[in-house]
Order: C-alpha cells, then sequence, then structure tokens
C-alpha cells in the first residue's frame, strides 16, 4: 500500500463527533432533594407521574427501535423520542454536573410539546 492509499484509508475512519450538526436547548435542573436514581431514570419517572399527557402525546417521527425480538417498537410520542426505546436512544442527552445538577441537552428541533416536557420536569424537580 502507498502512502496516498494509506492516508485516504485514514481519512475515511475518522467520523464527525456525535451530535456535532445539531443544536441543542440546554436546561440545568436543580433537584432539591437527592435521588439514588440516574439521572435519566429519575426525569423519566416524573415525566410519567406528574405529566402523563405530555409524556404520551402522539407525534410522527417516522422513525422506530427494535425489540428483542426484532419486534419494530415506533417512535410515535414525545416520551419515547426524549428517552428513547429498545434500539433507539432518545434525542434528549442527560448529564449530571459538579453540582449534582442535571445538566438537560434537548435539540432545538424537536417538537414543542417536549421542550414544554421539559419545562414542566424543571419547575416540579425545583419545586
Amino acid at each position: 500500500m502507498n502512502q496516498a492509499e494509506e492516508n485516504d484509508r485514514h481519512k475515511k475512519k475518522k467520523k464527525t463527533p456525535r451530535n456535532s450538526r445539531r443544536v441543542f436547548i440546554i436546561v440545568n435542573i436543580s433537584p432539591t432533594q437527592p435521588t439514588t436514581k440516574t439521572p435519566k431514570g429519575f426525569l423519566h419517572d416524573v415525566a410519567k407521574a406528574y405529566f402523563p399527557g405530555l409524556y404520551s402525546h402522539q407525534i410522527e417521527t417516522g422513525t422506530s427501535g427494535q425489540s428483542n425480538t426484532g419486534q419494530e417498537i415506533p417512535v410515535n410520542s414525545v416520551g419515547r423520542l426524549l428517552f428513547g426505546v429498545p434500539g433507539h436512544d432518545g434525542c434528549m442527552i442527560i448529564r449530571k454536573d459538579v453540582n449534582n445538577d442535571i445538566v438537560v441537552y434537548v435539540p432545538e428541533r424537536s417538537p414543542k410539546e417536549a421542550h414544554d416536557l421539559v419545562k414542566g420536569l424543571k419547575k416540579v424537580i425545583e419545586s
């Protein structure tokens, strides 16, 4: 293999970072009480308990996940879009910072209901 082919091979291996082209809205959530759950699990439980209407609000995404048995799982609600289903990670990125605050990154192009759900989560968790 000559030098030009070697350089081409390395160029093909390079990938753009995950989510590098997406623009996110960043929401910091400061829980008033500590939780033993993961940030994603905690937000998921609060969303289902306090905002069942927004969580299950039907949307059209054109994407789906897949169960262990190969059955297609449609991503057809706000909850599934944000938190994901087997075979499809949610579009929301959730991190915990050094102050134990939860930092949520929601794609700017997400439906209005997704942004409303995250705003609602912030309000409930911080009160």
